[in-house]
């Protein structure tokens, strides 16, 4: 089995709600949470969450010897920053890794499932770039092979990673799952109802 490390993007802003959301209540737990409960249950090799924004609330609620919790200080820059802070965290401490599954905190409703079938999507074929699929709609996590890890270090601004897929587009695999949790993140108090209803429904 391949060694792939999950990078939990968890340092931003949440500009469109006050506070932060990855510390909203959910069924009694924080959003972050449920995110990393899917992550941790998978088969991924290991777990490190880039903090930033309000990171000495989120390192309290995540104290855990499972975690590697890394600071972004430069987080106010973007996404990118973060993406490229647990690039070189991974590749200064787990130098046997062969690939990083990349996503954010605030995805609730991702299912366990869906990550090990994209781990096994990797460990299976020769693809660069592994991305999820739902209803012809692109998702997360997105994995990376280490061959593309120099890539990741040049990105800039906030919108992640979404310059290596596109420069390497021919090199991603689309991963059809069904699971509409690949999507399911939490940016606005509406997205946040949706979530909490669909939680007390049992879905």
């Amino acid at each position: 089995m391949l060694k792939i490390e999950a990078l939990v993007l968890a340092a931003g802003f949440s500009s469109r709600m006050p506070g932060n959301k990855l510390l909203l209540d959910l069924n009694g737990q924080k959003l972050i949470h449920h995110t990393l409960k899917a992550v941790m249950a998978s088969k991924v090799s290991g777990v490190t969450v880039v903090l930033g924004h309000q990171k000495e609330k989120l390192r309290y609620e995540l104290a855990n010897d499972k975690l590697n919790l890394i600071d972004n200080d430069k987080y106010h820059l973007g996404m990118s920053t973060s993406v490229k802070a647990g690039i070189i965290y991974l590749l200064a401490n787990k130098q046997n890794m062969d690939a990083v599954m990349i996503m954010p905190g605030d995805i609730p409703l991702i299912k366990t499932e869906t990550i090990n079938q994209l781990l096994q999507v990797y460990n299976t074929t020769a693809s660069s770039i592994v991305v999820p699929v739902h209803q012809e709609r692109r998702g997360h996590p997105v994995m990376f092979d280490k061959s593309l890890f120099q890539d990741l270090l040049l990105i800039t601004g906030d919108t992640g990673a979404k310059g290596v897929l596109q420069k390497h587009a021919q090199r991603v695999n689309r991963v059809f799952v069904n699971d509409p949790g690949i999507y399911s993140d939490i940016d606005t108090w509406e997205d946040y109802r949706v979530y909490c209803n669909h939680a007390l429904s049992g879905d």
